[in-house]
């Protein structure tokens, strides 16, 4: 192998390792920001992930307060709770 063959590798070596090294980033951000979920969905034509997400976290924020209405209605109800308010 001559010379400029082997530097030709090397830079071709050095080129690849980098681009590797920016994909190896960006998929680690997009992993840990969501990104990644984004793409796929959109990359599919469909977020349905996302909207189910969406509404299962609806859904328990509304049981969480159903759950502390319930709660203040029982104090209240109770002679000495409902003095106090």
């Amino acid at each position: 192998m001559s010379s400029s063959q082997f530097s030709l590798l090397t830079i071709c070596s050095d080129k690849e390792r980098e681009d590797d090294e920016r994909r190896v980033e960006k998929l680690y951000k997009d992993i840990a920001n969501g990104g990644l979920r984004r793409k796929r969905g959109a990359e599919h034509g469909d977020l349905w992930d996302s909207d189910d997400e969406d509404e299962a976290a609806a859904r328990r924020r509304i049981a969480k307060q159903r759950e502390f209405a319930k709660m203040r209605k029982a104090l209240l109800a109770d002679e000495k709770i409902g003095k106090i308010g």
